[in-house]
């Protein structure tokens, strides 16, 4: 059967019963590697068991879920059909809280559950990782205020009681949100409430591994005051500010091209000492024969470092 394209299948198991294709799905998910590939290959059966939702009451799939031999595929499967049948939001939360549930499956379910903000703000406080994670994204998405207050909660402790997985799921929740929304007012809410909130985890960051992800984080967030702070502070490594210029190459145009003077664009000189770009020379070079920016000795020096020592843009952010 897996020798055929993912229609054949389908077209073949469609018309199965549910109980022949939860005891094939169980089958071979117990035969096959847990790799992406593998689960691809069971799509079609997925499918076609998901199609069959309204054969199960709320209970049945439940305790469906529930089972310890049940696995992840099988398990998202039953998930998926409890949501879109719409059952109890409650007995979702429940779910979360359940240690013989996969992370994955969890992780489905606080992406795609009907959940208010209320309930998303308590999925946020008793889970770590990614699904801290998607919870505090989804928060910002719909009450951004209640988000920020919500971290704060965490972020105001001056003591151990926060993991590092909490640490890291504020960081990237903030900034996943951040890349997506871009309007006047969530840029005035990033620069007045969670930079300084995330400044605060890299100086109180208790592992490397969490002062990292806060940079990454803040590094996606393309903004020239931020950008100059990572670029000039002496406790970042030269490595992650090599990869932080990287992702703001397309800002760096964009700031030397609004420029008047040296001082505008300090931290842009300063990181070509570290990640020389070729396009980076070219605008500076355009912005001095245009009249924006001085024909000084300092920035024909930086010029001339690019040229001997530059490499292309990575342009993929």
């Amino acid at each position: 059967m897996l020798n055929k394209s993912e229609d054949e299948v389908y077209e073949e198991v469609k018309d199965w019963n549910s109980d022949k294709l939860i005891s094939s799905i169980n089958r071979l998910e117990k035969k096959l590697p847990q790799t992406p590939e593998a689960k691809i290959e069971l799509l079609p059966l997925y499918t076609a068991l998901i199609e069959k939702a309204d054969e199960f009451s709320e209970s049945e799939l439940l305790g469906l879920i529930r089972k310890e031999e049940t696995l992840f595929g099988i398990e998202s499967a039953f998930v998926k059909m409890y949501i879109t049948d719409g059952y109890n939001n409650s007995e979702l939360l429940d779910l979360i809280n359940n240690q013989s549930i996969s992370t994955e499956t969890k992780e489905y379910i606080v992406a795609n559950g009907e959940f208010s903000v209320d309930e998303l703000s308590e999925i946020f406080r008793r889970t770590d990782g990614r699904t801290a994670t998607i919870a505090i994204k989804r928060i910002s998405a719909r009450d951004s205020e209640r988000a920020m207050q919500l971290v704060d909660e965490f972020v105001k402790n001056d003591d151990d009681s926060i993991s590092d997985e909490k640490y890291i799921s504020i960081c990237l929740g903030i900034a996943e949100y951040y890349e997506e929304h871009t309007t006047p007012e969530d840029i005035q809410a990033m620069k007045n409430i969670y930079i300084p909130m995330m400044r605060k985890i890299f100086e109180q960051g208790g592992s490397e591994q969490v002062k990292d992800q806060a940079i990454y984080a803040l590094g996606r967030i393309c903004d020239y005051d931020l950008f100059k702070w990572i670029i000039e502070h002496k406790s970042i490594n030269k490595y992650t500010k090599i990869s932080v210029a990287e992702r703001n190459y397309r800002p760096m145009l964009k700031w030397i091209e609004e420029a008047r003077s040296e001082d505008d664009i300090l931290a842009v000189m300063e990181a070509m000492e570290m990640r020389p770009t070729l396009e980076i020379a070219d605008a500076l070079e355009a912005s001095v024969k245009q009249g924006k920016l001085p024909d000084s000795e300092e920035l024909n020096s930086v010029i001339d470092y690019i040229r001997k020592n530059g490499i292309p843009a990575v342009d993929k952010y």
